[in-house]
């Protein structure tokens, strides 16, 4: 409750992607790339919160591969557009603010259309992480517990899901949490790494 209190404590100072959800789905349709905005987003979180050093390439290798798992040549205007989005979520996590912001439908968009996205992006952040092969062992509990619930999510019952004022305020309270877990993991395996 103490880590949700402060979620909207510092709202305001998250960096806010210049990209939004509409226009990355757009430059992912037109780099052919079939994984969801908040998949793709959530993969480069994930990657991002390891500190892997070759996040980017890993990424772009991961959204447009070829039969041989490797990356296909990209038409120049593509490949810069999705590199300057990687660098607007990089700055997001290392600016002045307190982090990133979750890139998911406006709130105008369906209740079930937003949840599925934010399943989207956990179960793109989980494959980031281990893509990297992240080790959890040495994680807090508090961590630890914040990656479960990042799981639980991805088994989110979308057809149980209404459209009333409480499931609205459940999906932002678990956006929340979702964050908080993603900034606890990048704080413990960037900043605080296991050993030091």
């Amino acid at each position: 409750m103490v880590a949700l209190k402060f979620t909207y404590l510092c709202k305001e100072m998250m960096t806010a992607p210049t990209t939004d959800f509409g226009q990355l789905e757009k430059k992912l349709s037109a780099a052919d790339v079939s994984v969801s905005p908040a998949e793709a987003q959530g993969l480069l979180c994930g990657l991002l919160c390891t500190g892997h050093d070759e996040a980017q390439s890993l990424w772009l290798q991961e959204l447009i591969p070829d039969q041989d798992g490797t990356a296909v040549p990209l038409p120049p205007e593509h490949r810069q557009s999705l590199i300057r989005f990687f660098q607007e979520t990089l700055d997001a996590f290392e600016g002045p603010g307190v982090g990133f912001e979750l890139l998911l439908p406006d709130e105008d968009q369906p209740l079930r259309t937003r949840a599925s996205a934010l399943v989207d992006w956990c179960q793109g952040f989980l494959y980031g992480l281990g893509l990297a092969q992240a080790r959890f062992d040495g994680l807090s509990q508090e961590t630890q517990e914040g990656l479960k619930d990042i799981v639980e999510v991805t088994k989110l019952d979308l057809d149980a899901l209404g459209s009333g004022e409480e499931d609205e305020i459940d999906l932002t309270e678990i956006t929340e949490f979702i964050w908080v877990a993603a900034m606890l993991v990048r704080e413990e395996l960037v900043h605080h790494p296991r050993g030091e």
